[in-house]
């Protein structure tokens, strides 16, 4: 397969995917423009994380601040975060509906020792992260306010991707670009904000093949 080279077009040839979390593909970029593209997909991608958490009841070993702290870390992994907008970018004084919403956890009854799980909390969060014990008889209570923003602002905001090269058909006019996620945000969601981004900024086309 011949892959043609235009001066005014970034052109992405997407290879493989391994499983959910890695996508490889090639790319007409230089090594100036991979740079930008690598810059934009560490910090510039809008990502949903918990903003503010508010402790209404804890009766665990745990003291609220660290309780919060550890709530305040787990990535939030609703499609609701289509539907708001940056904080940023948002017109209001502190938040509202347009750029926030909020998730309530009312309590877990148990009957014997357990932890407390994230998918326990709420479905809207990635699932099966142990935060705390609970013991019978104790109670915890909270509501967390989710926002959207981007990792330069605070690194909550992070994409969790990282981005690497293989230089080996450089001469060719070629690069691979290897990305590999962590967090919840779908490989569609990412390169759409990112070339977005990239395309207003070098002032070319970007096309997927």
């Amino acid at each position: 397969m011949t892959l043609s080279i235009s001066q005014s077009t970034i052109d992405i040839w997407i290879k493989s995917y391994h499983g959910a979390n890695i996508m490889v593909f090639d790319t007409n970029m230089n090594i100036r423009q991979f740079n930008e593209f690598r810059r934009i997909i560490l910090s510039e991608i809008a990502v949903v994380a918990i903003d503010l958490v508010q402790i209404n009841s804890n009766s665990t070993i745990m003291v609220d601040e660290i309780l919060a702290n550890r709530i305040g870390q787990i990535p939030v992994a609703t499609r609701q975060k289509d539907s708001i907008i940056r904080k940023d970018l948002c017109d209001c004084e502190a938040f509202c509906n347009k750029c926030s919403f909020v998730i309530e956890f009312k309590g877990k009854q148990v009957e014997k020792k357990s932890w407390l799980l994230s998918n326990d909390i709420s479905p809207l969060l990635l699932a099966d992260i142990p935060l705390v014990t609970i013991d019978p008889g104790q109670e915890i209570s909270f509501n967390m306010l989710c926002t959207k923003s981007v990792a330069k602002e605070h690194y909550k905001y992070s994409p969790g991707i990282t981005c690497s090269i293989n230089t080996d058909n450089l001469k060719k006019g070629i690069l691979r670009v290897i990305l590999d996620k962590s967090g919840p945000l779908d490989y569609l969601n990412i390169l759409t904000q990112a070339f977005s981004i990239l395309k207003a900024r070098l002032n070319m086309d970007v096309r997927i093949n």
